[in-house]
């Protein structure tokens, strides 16, 4: 080989080597975790009821991830024969067994105590969350990702296209707001608060219309100005978890850019609302 040839060759090589040393150091401190598919041992826990637990197991079986799984801790803070360990020994039993991913069952578990156990974890293993009575599980390795999606529910917002329709009635109605402007001091509640919502909608730091509660099985939106249909936080305090959620993943589920629409301009005056 010509000089010129064999610097560049060997140099791709010295690259190939020293990153996949960086690597190797680096899963060995903990800072980066070992792919889950190149793990030849279990390394799955589920915080789960027992009835929670059987009904995941078809999800499970279905995405191949039971040759994955350990077993069950129960989520309700008691003894059980068939759990590993009890909640509040998590942390033990993760590193006990050598745990590398947990899935916690919203349901039995609340999002109080599911909130504060993810903090507790945070770093020690893959965290993903199923909530009781879906057909998905989802979850992500970094707070810049995504987050992975284990569905059997066909999410109209999940589509590529429709997102960017929704991106472009936020865009399109907010610079509607911008040139109309005088109108909107006149007839909207707070018109402080709407215009700085315009702003943050043209930055892509917010949503005219997103979830009312935002469940981490739901496909990711920015935070919403209205709930799904318009609804605004003031009126539906006096609704139940359940409904609000409900609500959540229909709009998810049945998602048209036409309902946007309809809700901007159903709860048009509370546009400007701080509290949302």
């Amino acid at each position: 080989y010509r000089f010129s040839r064999g610097i560049v060759l060997f140099g791709g090589i010295l690259a190939f080597v020293m990153l996949s040393g960086i690597r190797l150091l680096l899963i060995g401190l903990g800072i980066l975790k070992v792919p889950a598919p190149s793990l030849s041992h279990p390394q799955l826990l589920v915080v789960a009821s027992r009835d929670e637990y059987e009904a995941l197991m078809p999800l499970l079986e279905k995405h191949r991830m039971t040759d994955q799984l350990i077993g069950r801790i129960a989520s309700n803070g008691q003894p059980e024969a068939e759990a590993l360990s009890r909640l509040e020994a998590l942390p033990e039993a993760i590193a006990a067994l050598a745990a590398t991913e947990v899935i916690f069952c919203c349901g039995s578990l609340s999002y109080r105590s599911m909130i504060g156990r993810s903090e507790e974890l945070c770093g020690k293993a893959r965290l993903r969350y199923h909530r009781t009575g879906s057909r998905s599980i989802v979850g992500s390795d970094a707070s810049t990702a995504s987050g992975a999606i284990i569905s059997e529910e066909s999410f109209q917002l999940q589509d590529a296209s429709r997102r960017r329709i929704k991106r472009l009635i936020d865009v399109a109605a907010a610079l509607f707001f911008l040139l109309t402007f005088p109108v909107h001091l006149l007839l909207v509640k707070d018109p402080g608060g709407f215009f700085r919502h315009v702003f943050q909608v043209l930055a892509g730091k917010r949503t005219w219309v997103g979830y009312s509660r935002a469940a981490a099985s739901l496909p990711r939106l920015r935070k919403g100005i209205l709930g799904p249909h318009g609804l605004v936080q003031k009126h539906h305090s006096g609704l139940s978890e359940e409904t609000l959620l409900k609500a959540d993943y229909r709009y998810a589920r049945e998602y048209e850019p036409v309902q946007d629409l309809k809700a901007l301009w159903i709860s048009y005056r509370w546009l400007g609302t701080r509290n949302i």
